[in-house]
C-alpha cells in the first residue's frame, strides 16, 4: 500500500504454504502484492519467477517487470493471461457494473490437471487439463459481469500432484485489480486480523529482542505503528 512491498515469496523452500494466508490477505486489504517465488539452490526444486520481457535482457529491466506484477510463479506449468486486453499487474476501472473477458492458457509438462480462474480468492472457473502431444495444455476464456473491486488471477490445481523433483506441483499469475467507483477491494476483517498479528509482533519483540539502542528499537517498533496505524484509517474510511 505504501510502495514498501516489492513482492511477496511464497514456495521458497521449508513448508508448502497456501496462497490464502500468503497473498490473498494482501490484496483482501488493497495492497498491489506482485507473486514472486525462488529457491535458493536448483536441485531443491524448480521454483521460479517468470516475467515477459521485450529486448535485451537486463537486471533493472527484470526487477522493474516483476515490482510492476507482471509476474507468474511455477514450478512446472507457464500461464499466460489477460483480462480485457490488460495484462498482468494492470488495473482495470470501472465507474459501473461492467463485464470482463478472461483469456487464459496453461502449459506444462507434467499433467497439471486443471486450470482455474480465480477471482477474489474463490475459483470460478476449472478447465481441465488435456494431453497435447509430449505436454498438457488448458485453454479458459470466460466473461463476467464486475460490480465491485476486487482481483482476477490463474492458477493450476495445488492437488494436481508432484513435478519432476518430487515436490508439488502449482503455478500462480500475479493478479490484475478492478478498481470500482475509485477503490480497490477491501475486507476489514481482514485489516483486523493483521492489526492483531501486528500488535502480538510488538509485544514479542518488546518482550524477547535485544537492540544495540533505543534508536534502533524504534526504528523497528516505528514500522509495526505506521502499519497498525494506516489500517485502522482504511477500517474508519470504509465505515
Amino acid at each position: 500500500t505504501e510502495g514498501l512491498v516489492h513482492a511477496q515469496n511464497i514456495f521458497d523452500g521449508g513448508s508448502h504454504g497456501a496462497y490464502d494466508v500468503s497473498f490473498y490477505r494482501y490484496l483482501d486489504v488493497g495492497m498491489r502484492v506482485p507473486f514472486s517465488t525462488g529457491t535458493d539452490w536448483f536441485i531443491y526444486d524448480f521454483n521460479r519467477v517468470y516475467v515477459p520481457l521485450e529486448g535485451p535482457l537486463t537486471q533493472k529491466k527484470w526487477l522493474t517487470r516483476l515490482e510492476e506484477g507482471r509476474s507468474f510463479i511455477t514450478n512446472g506449468p507457464l500461464l499466460e493471461f489477460e483480462a480485457n486486453g490488460q495484462q498482468l499487474g494492470d488495473t482495470i476501472k470501472l465507474d459501473e457494473a461492467g463485464t470482463i473477458t478472461l483469456r487464459g492458457r496453461a502449459v506444462g509438462r507434467e499433467n497439471f490437471s486443471h486450470l482455474e480462474l480465480v477471482h477474489n480468492g474463490t475459483v470460478i472457473e476449472r478447465i481441465a487439463a488435456r494431453k497435447q502431444g509430449d505436454h498438457f495444455e488448458a485453454l479458459l476464456e470466460r466473461t463476467v459481469t464486475v460490480d465491485q473491486p476486487g482481483w482476477f488471477a490463474l492458477r493450476t490445481d495445488l492437488e494436481a500432484g508432484n513435478n519432476a523433483f518430487g515436490k508439488p506441483l502449482f503455478s500462480h499469475t500475479s493478479p490484475v485489480y478492478v478498481e470500482y467507483q475509485g477503490a480497490l477491494r477491501f475486507r476489514a476483517e481482514v485489516a483486523e486480523a493483521m492489526i492483531s498479528e501486528m500488535t502480538d509482533s510488538m509485544d514479542f519483540i518488546s518482550r524477547m529482542a535485544i537492540f544495540a539502542d533505543e534508536q534502533e528499537r524504534e526504528s523497528v517498533m516505528k514500522v509495526y505503528r505506521q502499519a497498525i496505524q494506516l489500517m485502522k484509517e482504511k477500517i474508519a474510511s470504509r465505515r
